[in-house]
């Protein structure tokens, strides 16, 4: 019975193509750095694999709905019902595209096994929601369309619009197909639940909606009821997709925000060192954070009582870096040294604003070399006008190089203050 089933349902003949061409993207394609040791950042990455589970539902949706059609069944009358029939036709369809999208899922998880933490389950209410959208609008294509037309068509549709929506410059409108979740997470960034809320909403209500087109007998009923159906059927849709709109309303590009301090723990070391949970253990970077500032507070820098993972700007009182799971060394002297060192401001025109940006690479490159020794290699910087900055400002005493440091880091962010020039020797 099973074997019968797998040989004759278009979705099985599909699925082992469908793991080899996602097994080659992720081996050509997939930056594990991005995501290594956080489940929600897997599970969010996993949302690219979209592209392939809901192609197979779409297209194989359509093939099925094809056959069902030339078999009669929308025009002969039947012991089971039309809706039973469809939905025995189209589960395999529902079924690989979760395969498809579990095996992508558990590609990514691979090297985080082990890491604490979990999924956000509203994010796995999307992805079904979504690959359901796929099954229905293959379904709805087979309907009516031969099989020649009706299988190219599925995969193209379900592809633009995947693809479409990821792209356009509305926000919102990004989140109903689903595939904007892969812009999150870094290590100090959680998962709005918003967005997958707003593409459950709006994929469900159009599973409702197509799933009826295609099942429902058009031919024989009457002209009022037609219109009437499609009224309605209109109106739920379009109350699904405004719903989602709306909630998706106040979303900026990605379904993103900041992570809850609370789930951090701080270390009784100086500066203390605030870690996710993801982040004790395997390469944690309190001891290297500690390290480079006692060779910064050597140098004559000044240095805050706490060190953070977090997306907001540094304080006076607090260091807040940007983080990863598992960073290198020199990923952690870089993303320390760059949260000391404030963002330059635009004040008067391009050319002094260019100015106040040298000044600011050139002091968080001298921050780097202090932090960097005895930890990591020194890194001369890209820029050749910021290099030669850096050698002058270096050939001056310790006391000067500190002082001049100290002075300018927070006049490169103050328009009321100009940076001064680097002392010659």
């Amino acid at each position: 019975m099973l074997a019968r089933l797998v040989r004759s349902r278009v979705a099985f003949w599909l699925l082992p193509p469908a793991l080899v061409i996602l097994g080659l993207y992720y081996v050509s394609f997939v930056d594990e750095t991005n995501y290594h040791g956080y489940w929600t950042s897997v599970a969010s990455n996993s949302g690219i694999f979209l592209l392939f589970s809901c192609t197979v539902a779409s297209v194989s949706a359509a093939v099925e709905m094809t056959r069902l059609k030339r078999s009669g069944c929308f025009e002969l009358p039947s012991a089971r019902g039309r809706w039973i029939i469809v939905l025995d036709r189209l589960w395999p369809s529902y079924l690989v595209a979760t395969i498809v999208q579990l095996a992508g899922f558990t590609l990514l998880g691979i090297s985080s096994w082990g890491s604490p933490g979990g999924t956000p389950p509203i994010l796995w209410v999307s992805f079904a929601c979504v690959s359901a959208l796929h099954v229905a609008l293959g379904g709805v294509i087979g309907r009516f369309l031969p099989l020649a037309a009706a299988a190219p068509l599925a995969l193209l549709a379900s592809y633009a619009w995947l693809g479409f929506t990821w792209s356009v410059s509305y926000f919102p409108l990004r989140y109903l197909s689903g595939l904007e979740v892969v812009a999150c997470c870094r290590l100090d960034i959680q998962l709005d639940p918003v967005g997958p809320l707003a593409t459950s909403i709006f994929s469900a209500s159009l599973v409702v909606t197509l799933l009826y087109v295609a099942v429902a007998r058009w031919r024989r009923t009457g002209a009022f009821s037609v219109t009437s159906r499609a009224v309605a059927l209109t109106l739920l849709a379009g109350l699904g997709t405004t719903a989602a709109l709306f909630v998706a309303k106040d979303l900026g590009p990605g379904p993103v925000q900041a992570r809850s301090q609370q789930d951090s723990s701080c270390t009784a070391t100086r500066p203390a060192v605030c870690l996710f949970p993801e982040q004790v253990g395997q390469r944690d970077p309190t001891d290297l954070i500690v390290h480079a500032a006692a060779n910064l507070a050597r140098a004559g820098i000044d240095l805050p009582s706490t060190v953070r993972f977090a997306v907001d700007p540094s304080t006076p009182d607090t260091v807040r870096m940007a983080a990863r799971a598992y960073m290198t060394p020199k990923e952690v002297l870089y993303s320390f040294t760059s949260a000391l060192t404030p963002q330059a401001v635009y004040c008067d025109n391009a050319d002094e604003y260019r100015s106040r940006q040298i000044t600011g690479e050139t002091i968080r490159s001298w921050l780097l070399v202090k932090a960097s020794n005895g930890i990591a290699e020194q890194v001369v910087p890209a820029n050749p006008a910021v290099n030669k900055l850096l050698q002058q400002l270096q050939f001056s005493s310790p006391d000067v190089q500190s002082e001049w440091v100290t002075a300018n880091l927070s006049r490169i962010a103050d328009c009321a203050a100009t940076p001064t020039e680097v002392p010659n020797g």
